[in-house]
């Protein structure tokens, strides 16, 4: 994943550095979203967290990622488009949901993006009740 991510760092107009490519390699190989911090203890603390937050906020205003808050905490993903994702209300398991939603235009506003956090219980913890 290495070279993808170096592909995509270059083609955003980034410079290409170490961090940036573990970060985003890491999010490439991550199914779900993942806070920083999470980054962080992945990456074996190799790089400060505020080298990985500016480096995601970077990721994030160059759509290279995408940014979204799940119980209370900003979480990063990796993804050809933006989507939703729904969140287990017993055991916090996220999966993700395809986004259909067009947002062209909304009067007076530009970079418009939108969030949509759906809750419920998963197969797993529906079968226990």
């Amino acid at each position: 994943m290495e070279n993808e991510a170096n592909k995509i760092i270059k083609q955003a107009g980034l410079k290409i550095t170490p961090g940036r490519v573990a970060i985003l390699g890491y999010l490439i190989n991550t199914e779900n979203p993942v806070s920083a911090e999470a980054i962080f203890k992945q990456l074996d603390r190799k790089f400060d967290l505020v080298t990985i937050y500016r480096n995601l906020a970077s990721f994030a205003e160059k759509g290279i990622v995408f940014q979204e808050a799940i119980d209370r905490s900003d979480r990063y993903y990796y993804a050809k488009a933006e989507h939703h994702h729904i969140v287990c209300r017993s055991c916090h398991t996220v999966a993700c949901v395809p986004c259909t939603h067009v947002l062209k235009k909304v009067n007076n506003f530009t970079k418009v993006t939108h969030q949509f956090i759906l809750r419920g219980l998963c197969a797993k913890c529906s079968a226990k009740q």
